[in-house]
């Protein structure tokens, strides 16, 4: 399992995730609302049908090489998921939990250097329905994969291991922001 580079638009905040192989993680494609908005949020371009690819791992596998000063957080919640972005140049970057117990991370494969070593897509969440509904397809065996891979973390203390908090008061490395409630609203 070689490492994968990643970077945000101007290179500033950089670096590599271990263990980055289908082996290693789960390459799946989330069509859900939040990850949608967070990439609209950003001005990138996105919709639910055809989502947002990314990386499930553990944060213990993410290695932030330069411009970790520049790791910013944003929240479309109160109490939702952490979106994790490079303020150099407002590049979406990681999607976390908002405690450090649950050691789960997912990269945005659109910022890795080759995302064809990850693999072929294995599941799709939240996949939009004629009937304006969603469902999962090919879900469950990522989601015990990363049950697994989560539960090994926090056994190890490897959960303690993260970019995003920090280990002694499991605060967030930066303070969190709430995106505004219609920001980045995808058409």
């Amino acid at each position: 399992m070689a490492d994968l580079r990643f970077s945000c638009r101007c290179g500033t905040l950089n670096g590599h995730v271990t263990h980055a192989s289908p082996r290693g993680g789960n390459h799946i494609v989330c069509h859900c609302a939040d990850c949608v908005r967070t990439l609209v949020h950003f001005g990138i371009e996105a919709n639910q049908q055809d989502g947002v690819d990314l990386f499930q791992t553990t944060p213990d596998h993410i290695k932030i090489d330069s411009g970790k000063e520049h790791l910013a957080l944003l929240t479309l919640s109160p109490k939702g998921a952490y979106r994790w972005y490079a303020k150099c140049c407002d590049t979406p970057l990681f999607n976390s939990p908002n405690t450090p117990r649950f050691a789960f991370a997912t990269v945005l494969t659109r910022n890795v250097d080759r995302p064809e070593a990850l693999g072929r897509v294995v599941g799709h969440t939240f996949l939009p329905t004629a009937d304006g509904k969603t469902r999962h397809k090919n879900i469950t065996r990522p989601v015990i994969s990363l049950m697994i891979k989560a539960g090994a973390a926090l056994i190890s203390g490897r959960w303690r291991d993260t970019p995003f908090f920090d280990p002694e008061t499991r605060e967030p490395v930066a303070a969190p922001t709430l995106a505004p409630k219609n920001a980045g609203r995808a058409g």
